[in-house]
């Protein structure tokens, strides 16, 4: 009953309280510390054998991402000076009530002194009112005023006096890149063609990083991935974190995005700004698909700058900043002659137009980048 009257109140408390009074702190269970609580986790992921090295994997995915997770996210502890705030109320309310209930046994104990006792005057009892002896209802009459509203000296009024006209013809709007964004994510296709072209730049992002691409990748909206990328939206755009969207495709197990990504010019070696990891690393062991997204992604991974004749196509430009390395352009064809020596492991030896020299791997991809069409030819 102490611990309803008070609502949630800290075990520690009331034993340190009601200790005296012949109660065994011990028989109030005692819950976990709001340290030692660990992540809740869905019936499907009952199985997973280090759910830490899960969370830690998931630590830094997009927040569109995190719902289509398979483990929850739990709440943030409070403060430790909000929590000790917190414990102060509660003692208080706790010594003010144990004080009053002290008092009201004293009382209670001892007999009524003669200032005390007093008697208290018998009510007499109200005659009852049957139904016969009310009078009858009055009809309710209701009053029409067309008087104008009453307005404050001083206060003017938001109501639309008579006579007084239209209003102005602005209506509130959304932002067109909102719209895009929140379209994407839910897969609402028609809504995307028709904000695009509202929309000044398609790779714009948010504070966070997120494109709608990124968005598009996240819901599994194949259908929007690929008319955002036909109309342009940059496919190497990283979030905050260096997330790309091919990252955001691993890590959710979909080989079919992310087949379609790594051929339209996605940067397979792209990675991350946290943990330096490529998509492939992104894929998520404890859900379904990660065996054949991740050799997949693997297999691009080792077959680039070997298949083909070891042609590779650019995705940035680049200044070369030594005499040993090439310079290029974003789309140029580069033939590989050796991926990587003993000297130079993040360099791969190349030739381009009759030169050889060193060229960063991590800026080149199986497969040149497609540049968006016209927006309206993209719209049939």
């Amino acid at each position: 009953r102490r611990s309803s009257d008070l609502g949630e109140v800290e075990p520690e408390l009331v034993s340190m309280l009601y200790q005296e009074e012949g109660e065994d702190p011990e028989s109030v269970p005692r819950p976990l510390s709001p340290t030692r609580l660990q992540p809740v986790s869905l019936p499907d992921a009952e199985g997973i054998p280090d759910k830490e090295e899960l969370i830690r994997i998931r630590s830094q995915i997009p927040r569109a991402l995190k719902k289509r997770s398979s483990v929850e996210h739990w709440e943030e502890a409070p403060l430790p000076m909000q929590k000790h705030k917190r414990l102060y109320q509660q003692l208080t309310r706790l010594v003010n009530r144990a004080a009053v209930k002290r008092q009201r046994v004293a009382n209670e104990g001892s007999p009524p002194g003669p200032g005390q006792a007093h008697a208290e005057p018998e009510q007499e009892p109200e005659p009852e009112t049957t139904d016969q002896q009310l009078p009858p209802p009055q009809p309710l009459v209701l009053q029409h005023s067309h008087s104008q509203p009453r307005v404050t000296p001083g206060i003017s009024s938001i109501l639309k006096r008579a006579g007084s006209g239209s209003v102005s013809g602005r209506r509130a709007r959304l932002d067109p890149f909102v719209l895009l964004l929140d379209a994407a994510l839910l897969g609402e296709l028609e809504l995307v063609e028709q904000v695009v072209n509202e929309v000044s730049d398609v790779s714009q992002s948010n504070d966070e990083g997120i494109t709608a691409l990124h968005n598009a990748v996240c819901g599994g909206h194949c259908n929007i991935v690929e008319f955002l990328v036909n109309v342009g939206v940059n496919i190497n755009a990283p979030d905050s974190h260096g997330w790309t969207p091919l990252h955001c495709a691993a890590s959710c197990n979909d080989l079919e995005i992310c087949s379609f990504l790594v051929k339209r010019g996605a940067a397979i070696f792209s990675l991350t700004l946290t943990d330096s990891a490529t998509a492939s690393e992104k894929c998520d062991a404890y859900i379904e698909g990660f065996e054949e997204c991740s050799f997949f992604l693997l297999n691009v991974e080792q077959q680039t700058g070997l298949m083909n004749n070891g042609v590779v196509y650019s995705l940035w430009d680049y200044e070369a900043e030594n005499s040993d390395e090439l310079s290029f352009r974003e789309g140029e064809t580069i033939t590989i002659l050796r991926r990587g020596d003993r000297e130079e492991g993040l360099w791969w030896w190349a030739s381009l137009y009759g030169r050889e020299g060193y060229v960063p791997y991590n800026l080149l991809g199986m497969f040149p980048r497609v540049r968006g069409q016209q927006r309206k030819s993209a719209l049939v």
